[in-house]
């Protein structure tokens, strides 16, 4: 096995015990990871954005999953001030901090 290789199998592992720190499941983690790049380009991310990616999971799935990462203080909601009915979601400080100590890895 190449050292690339090697050192890409450590910062995995490492990886996925920092989500575990912060109870953050797979599907989560993908969802976070969408709204955290979204908000580091300064891109508006809609919860309908996220629920309309079925190449993650079903709506109901997705939603779920955006439920919990809400109770967990990992993301937020914000609604729309020119519509009620659209709600824009952002990683928190929690969140911001998990990716983070991600970041240290490399």
């Amino acid at each position: 096995m190449t050292q690339l290789a090697l050192k890409y199998l450590n910062f995995a592992h490492s990886n996925e015990k920092i989500h575990a720190k912060y109870k953050v499941e797979l599907k989560e983690s993908q969802i976070l990871r969408m709204v955290a790049k979204a908000y580091l380009e300064n891109v508006p991310i809609r919860v309908q954005d996220l629920i309309d990616l079925r190449i993650i999971a079903s709506p109901a799935t997705i939603h779920a999953s955006m439920k919990r990462l809400i109770s967990k203080g990992m993301i937020g909601v914000k609604e729309c001030k020119k519509d009620g009915r659209v709600k824009y979601l952002y990683p928190t400080t929690k969140a911001l901090k998990l990716y983070g100590e991600i970041a240290q890895l490399m």
